[in-house]
């Protein structure tokens, strides 16, 4: 199977990578024994990532059918199995306007009211690898999760 183009929600979340400094694949045979391909893997964290595409009336692909689904699911299901995290986002997921299904509540800790929105698919990443460190480090800076991360060699 020859290796796609990137969508749009790829290339957002390459750029996240890219900034925060994890070291990744692009389009990783994930299984040498099937066709697997995954959109993204961060080998220094065990941590794969499919972006999610969705197309509404009759632009469907593949993965929105029954059998595609199924397919995907296999493969996620070896994936977990076989002891990688697995991370799925939509592009909205990573663009970070996303909307919650819950209803935006008052957050009396805080003293202001949550958003309602999902957080961006690069912060989920980063609580995953960071852990209790994720709210003291500084992000803001390029490469600033290489210290974190263990190198894959």
């Amino acid at each position: 199977m020859a290796k796609k183009a990137p969508s749009k929600g790829e290339q957002m979340f390459a750029q996240c990578l890219d900034i925060a400094g994890y070291p990744y694949e692009r389009e990783f045979r994930i299984n040498p024994d099937r066709r697997w391909r995954c959109d993204f893997f961060v080998p220094s964290v065990g941590v794969v990532v499919e972006i999610e595409g969705v197309r509404y009336g009759n632009q469907g692909g593949r993965h929105q059918t029954a059998a595609g689904f199924t397919l995907d699911c296999e493969k996620y299901n070896w994936i977990v199995s076989n002891g990688y995290t697995l991370f799925r986002f939509t592009p909205s997921m990573v663009s970070g306007k996303a909307k919650s299904g819950v209803k935006p509540k008052k957050d009396f800790s805080l003293g202001s009211s949550m958003s309602g929105y999902i957080e961006p698919a690069i912060d989920t990443m980063d609580r995953f690898v960071l852990k209790d460190k994720f709210g003291s480090v500084d992000r803001s800076r390029s490469g600033y999760i290489v210290p974190y991360i263990r190198h894959a060699l």
